[in-house]
């Protein structure tokens, strides 16, 4: 028969060409109800190949990653909206990539280095890429990044839950570079803002521009988080979460351990006004200039989050035990939630996961940017303190 030779992939692509042909006959008045929510997004945005088996391990690294779009640059951004990402982190992904590649070549050399394909891969990711069938195709390229590297780097970088944690496609293109990529660039410099540029371009050319697009949708699944908590951002996260998610923005700070570093004294308006008036815009890019210490970085986080005024270092956080914060035991400690590894310092809890405490903090000056104000990981341990935010709330 002929049908039972179509096989599974001959079936799910008789299946995608029939919701085409009803989308295309019906236009946007046809009704969805028979489609996920992330479908549905994906076919109003013009993403005609949705893969609704991501975390499906049999797919990874499958040479039979489907691309559509007219170009590289098109495949790629469907590609990656496909995959449950908005327009505005899928463009930022791919401005990310034309850079590291000159226009998504998969088969570009760096003849100084080495480092190969779309995303530039060097030492042990590199050879993960060439062990594929294929390696030098955009699919498989495409198919490898989502599949294998990016959960192996998502755990000690928290590639995605920055990326989705940006609100402008600066913050977006920004946190991708300085999460996977590396490359050890600063906003303002020239290299970065190509990447800007490109991710720009291509939101505009296939995203409906940056204001239709920065949280149309949303992952359907966290698979390649590692265990994190999953996305959201500062405006639409809900809970202590906030906290953690608010936090993300002011990763191009810098470290420095004072009265203004700490907000104590006047507190986080008087910051804002002397010290950081971008972080008085909530889609201002924050520049190096801004100064946090790890408290300050708490109290900015929780003004944020919330609109309350901490003023607190981290023995007035012990001293509010109770009040604003409580005490909680590692098992139940959540994101948001801040750690103490020891009376001097606190960083705040992405997740946890394995044993160990994935986080993000400001740290110290005695490193170059933008490494002193970015995520970390600590083993697990009873002996730390954690503390709940049990204060006001919006």
């Amino acid at each position: 028969m002929a049908k039972a030779r179509l096989g599974i992939k001959g079936l799910v692509k008789l299946f995608v060409i029939s919701l085409l042909v009803i989308y295309c006959a019906f236009g946007s008045g046809v009704s969805h109800a028979a489609l996920s929510k992330d479908q549905h997004n994906a076919l109003s945005e013009g993403v005609l190949y949705f893969n609704t088996e991501i975390c499906d391990p049999a797919a990874a690294d499958s040479t039979d990653v489907n691309l559509v779009g007219s170009g590289p640059q098109q495949q790629a951004y469907n590609f990656f909206v496909s995959r449950g990402l908005t327009p505005m982190q899928s463009a930022a992904i791919v401005g990310n990539l034309m850079w590291e590649s000159s226009g998504l070549n998969p088969t570009i050399v760096n003849p100084t280095s080495g480092a190969y394909g779309i995303a530039q891969w060097l030492g042990d990711r590199l050879t993960k890429l060439k062990a594929l069938p294929n390696y030098d195709k955009l699919n498989v390229q495409l198919g490898y990044l989502w599949n294998t590297d990016l959960p192996s780097q998502e755990s000690s970088f928290h590639v995605l839950s920055r990326l989705k944690a940006a609100t402008t496609i600066e913050q977006a293109t920004f946190s991708w570079e300085d999460s996977f990529e590396r490359a050890g660039e600063h906003m303002g410099d020239t290299a970065m803002n190509n990447r800007i540029k490109l991710a720009k371009n291509t939101l505009a050319l296939y995203g409906g521009g940056a204001a239709a697009s920065a949280g149309s949708t949303t992952a359907s699944s966290a698979c390649p988080g590692g265990g994190a908590s999953g996305g959201g951002s500062c405006s639409t996260g809900t809970g202590v979460a906030k906290i953690y998610l608010c936090s993300l923005r002011y990763d191009p700070a810098s470290y420095s351990e004072s009265a203004s570093g700490n907000h104590m004294g006047g507190g986080n308006p008087q910051w804002i006004k002397t010290i950081c008036p971008a972080a008085g815009n909530p889609n201002g890019t924050i520049p190096t200039s801004c100064l946090l210490d790890c408290s300050g970085l708490v109290n900015i986080a929780v003004y944020d989050a919330f609109g309350y005024n901490l003023q607190e270092n981290t023995n007035a956080e012990r001293a509010d035990e109770g009040k604003l914060w409580k005490v909680v035991p590692l098992s139940q400690a959540q994101r948001g939630d801040l750690v103490q590894p020891n009376q001097n310092h606190v960083e705040i809890i992405d997740h946890i996961q394995g044993g160990t405490i994935y986080t993000f903090a400001a740290h110290t000056s005695q490193v170059p940017q933008p490494d002193q104000v970015k995520p970390a990981s600590y083993p697990a341990s009873n002996g730390f303190l954690y503390l709940h935010w049990i204060g006001p709330t919006k």
